[in-house]
């Protein structure tokens, strides 16, 4: 990650969770801090990396915690 996107998060004690697809990367970093909070794409084989919105709940107030979780959907697993 470019350091001008990680400057936010130098000495904050976060959750950070990736998933991975195809060439792409995602990125979630959630801290106690408001300034130290955001999701992030980076495309492997370019190297380029982007800001993703923020995420809204259902109250349409920013999120401060958001994880990248990942899965392989399949029509016989039980949910």
């Amino acid at each position: 990650m470019p350091p001008s996107m990680s400057h936010a998060f130098y000495g904050a004690k976060a959750d950070v969770n990736c998933v991975g697809h195809g060439g792409r990367v995602m990125v979630c970093v959630s801290s106690g801090e408001a300034n130290a909070n955001g999701c992030f794409m980076c495309d492997v084989k370019t190297n380029r990396w982007e800001e993703l919105p923020r995420c809204a709940g259902g109250d349409g107030e920013a999120t401060d915690f958001v994880a990248a979780v990942s899965f392989e959907p399949r029509m016989e697993a039980a949910v």
